[in-house]
């Protein structure tokens, strides 16, 4: 699917690349299911738009219109998302899981998953422990 969207953009000129509300839809969906596919590596608006050949201004455009988040936002919520899994289900250590979701720094991660759900890796899973 992604090389088939490709290739109708690349058959565009850039400069009158105009999509229609079916195709927008598509481009989301197409970048959703890459950065679901892709999350746990070192993802980039860059990256993205050099895959899709797009800018990066109406990539973030298109994905924020059809999902409510920016790519960014997005990323950082699919990883947080599959951190809170693996500390629920594993007893794989803060740092591991940090790097099995794409955070080479731990202390970071922390405080990206601390902003996201309220509290600290670890308090999340000694609460999901209790229950």
């Amino acid at each position: 699917m992604l090389r088939a969207l490709i290739t109708i953009i690349l058959q565009i000129p850039q400069e009158n690349l105009v999509l229609s509300k079916s195709e927008e839809s598509l481009l989301a969906n197409t970048i959703k299911s890459y950065i679901d596919e892709h999350y746990m590596e070192d993802i980039s608006l860059n990256i993205l738009s050099q895959k899709l050949h797009i800018s990066s201004f109406y990539l973030v455009h298109v994905f924020k219109e059809h999902t409510g988040f920016s790519p960014i936002q997005y990323i950082i919520r699919r990883r947080i998302g599959e951190a809170q899994s693996l500390l629920i289900n594993t007893n794989e250590s803060v740092t591991n899981i940090a790097g099995v979701v794409g955070y080479d720094n731990t202390s970071h991660f922390t405080t990206l998953f601390s902003k996201t759900v309220g509290m600290s890796p670890k308090k999340y899973r000694q609460l999901w422990i209790k229950k």
